[in-house]
């Protein structure tokens, strides 16, 4: 079992890339470490904006990373897979909500890791603040399938 991930961290909000209007502190942790196919993730954020601009909204991404490596050379490909908008958080407030990502997407294929190919997943938490810059947090997770989306997949031999 893949326990849930937990990430925090305090970022110093700026306007024209350098002037200071706050911090905002975020926590994020899923509700597991690992889903199969076809599942929901419950995200739990808690926020705090202590800048003085509202984060408009908050985005939760699934997005798959991709890597091909083979005699010397990588290619990686980060592909985001869903995206769902939820609602941001005024200056100076405070935010503690769920938000719910479905693992659902004809794109979606499990996670694995090998020497040559490695497909692994992360939601990515993205605080829009307005007028300034974006806040982010990401968290891993692995997907599988389902043993029946297995057996479906899989091309029965042929008989002679």
């Amino acid at each position: 079992m893949v326990p849930p991930p937990l990430m925090e961290k305090t970022e110093t909000v700026t306007v024209c890339c350098c002037f200071s209007v706050g911090e905002v502190e975020i926590s994020v942790q899923s509700d597991k470490g690992a889903y199969t196919i076809g599942e929901t993730a419950k995200i739990n954020v808690k926020l705090e904006n202590r800048t003085s601009n509202d984060i408009a909204k908050m985005k939760a991404r699934l997005i798959r990373i991709f890597v091909l490596a083979a005699r010397g050379h990588t290619k990686v490909w980060r592909t985001e897979v869903q995206e769902l908008s939820y609602e941001g958080c005024t200056s100076g407030g405070k935010l503690d909500q769920i938000q719910d990502l479905p693992m659902v997407a004809s794109a979606l294929l499990p996670s694995t890791s090998s020497t040559h190919i490695c497909c692994k997943y992360i939601i990515e938490i993205k605080c829009a603040v307005s007028g300034a810059s974006d806040v982010l947090l990401n968290i891993p997770i692995q997907l599988s399938l389902k043993p029946e989306q297995l057996s479906n997949n899989v091309a029965a031999p042929e008989s002679d």
